[in-house]
This record gives C-alpha cells, sequence and structure tokens, in this order.
C-alpha cells in the first residue's frame, strides 16, 4: 500500500500535464498573417512566425499559406502605391531629383 501511493502521486502529476496537441499551422501568427497580411506582423514576431511555418508538418499547406499570404500583400501595396499621383508627386519627384543633383555635385 506504501508503494502503490507514490505511483498514484507520479501518475496523476504526469497526466495532469496538457499535451500541446494543437496543429502548428493553425499557429496564432499564421492566423495573424492570413487574415491582415505580412505587414501586421511586428519585426520581434517574424521569427516566431517563420517557426511556426518550421514547424508544420503540412509543406503543401505551407506553400499556400506563403502565396496566399505574397499575394495579399502585393495587392494591397500596389493599392497604396496609387496614392502618390497627380500635381503634387510631380513636384516632389522634381524635388528629390534636385536634392539628389545637388548633393553629388
Amino acid at each position: 500500500m506504501v508503494k502503490l501511493i507514490p505511483l498514484l502521486f507520479i501518475g496523476s502529476f504526469l497526466f495532469g500535464f496538457h499535451t500541446g496537441t494543437t496543429d502548428p499551422c493553425e499557429g496564432e501568427k499564421i492566423q495573424k498573417v492570413e487574415k491582415k497580411g505580412l505587414r501586421a506582423l511586428k519585426i520581434s514576431e517574424i521569427p516566431a512566425y517563420l517557426t511556426e511555418l518550421k514547424n508544420c508538418k503540412h509543406k503543401a499547406k505551407v506553400k499556400t499559406i506563403t502565396k496566399s499570404a505574397n499575394e495579399k500583400q502585393l495587392i494591397k501595396d500596389a493599392e497604396n502605391s496609387k496614392l502618390f499621383v497627380g500635381k503634387t508627386s510631380g513636384c516632389a519627384y522634381c524635388v528629390m531629383a534636385l536634392i539628389v543633383y545637388l548633393a553629388f555635385v
């Protein structure tokens, strides 16, 4: 009976731990990138995102995640780049060219 008590204690202690059975492909950073794009991550979060991708066992799913994230970010960047058009941007380009010219002369 005395030998059974420590065995029961150790057994209940080991079964008390919750093993992480979540899919690494469904990580927090991956979900954030899928919803908001790559720019939603801070610089300090990028290594965690890359390790989540590395731990994912489904390599085809990793490719689709990265491809869709890159495409979404490309579309958002293209939409944001359209904002720099018109007379103001033309003047800004001329001023920048003048500053660069004066810096090298």
